[in-house]
């Protein structure tokens, strides 16, 4: 049995607040583990996501223990910061991905835009491409490139 299991979230909150206790904290994190990795696991979706993302949680919850109001119940305060956490890692997983793309986009032009020799292509070489291409395919490179129109009006 746990020595603290009798005291009310409200009660081991207020002590926190006044003194971080190492043991009280656990007895807190606890009671709403498995709240914590649901919540993360139902929104991520992966395992290891959920663990870095519950890790996340406890450290704001321990950073943030003192914002916490007794008024509404501790669960009340925990799934916003659950929420947030988890819109958080998505919110990071979306902008490595984009970052990596666009690295991927770029590298892969700067790869086409070489000539075999080693040489950047020349207008003239440009312009005997665009004669091999159809009608449709070279309007379409036209409006974009040269009159600059976006994909939606073209």
């Amino acid at each position: 049995m746990r020595p603290y299991h009798y005291i009310s979230d409200e009660e081991i909150t207020r002590h926190l607040k006044e003194n971080l206790c190492p043991i009280l904290f656990t007895e807190l994190i606890n009671r709403y583990q498995l709240m914590i990795v649901h919540s993360c696991t139902r929104r991520l979706k992966s395992a290891e996501a959920t663990q870095d993302v519950s890790q996340e949680v406890l450290l704001r919850v321990l950073t943030k223990i003192s914002s916490y109001r007794e008024s509404a119940p501790f669960s009340a305060w925990l799934h916003p910061i659950i929420h947030n956490q988890c819109i958080e890692y998505i919110n990071q997983c979306k902008k490595q991905l984009h970052e990596e793309l666009s690295r991927e986009i770029i590298q892969g032009l700067e790869e086409e835009t070489t000539n075999d020799d080693g040489s950047t292509p020349t207008i003239e070489m440009l312009e005997e491409l665009m004669e091999e291409l159809s009608g449709e395919d070279k309007l379409f490179l036209l409006l974009k490139y040269k009159e600059r129109w976006s994909l939606q009006t073209i």
